[in-house]
Formats: C-alpha cells, sequence, structure tokens
C-alpha cells in the first residue's frame, strides 16, 4: 500500500494550513488574551 498523499493533498494540506495560521491564529490567540 502506498500511503503517500498525493500532490492534489499536499496542495490542500498546505492552503488548510496557511488558512488556519492567517485566519484562525489571530483570532485564537486573542481569545486567549482574554
Amino acid at each position: 500500500m502506498d500511503f503517500k498523499l498525493s500532490k492534489t493533498h499536499l496542495l490542500q494540506q498546505e492552503m488548510f494550513r496557511r488558512f488556519a495560521e492567517n485566519e484562525i491564529k489571530p483570532i485564537a490567540e486573542e481569545m486567549d488574551e482574554t
């Protein structure tokens, strides 16, 4: 069995990571401060 991610999956993984870092992380940090 081949458990490597396809090129499409790798691109989606990167897109979701960037979204989380740019959109979710700042909100989470702000909520942690309150």
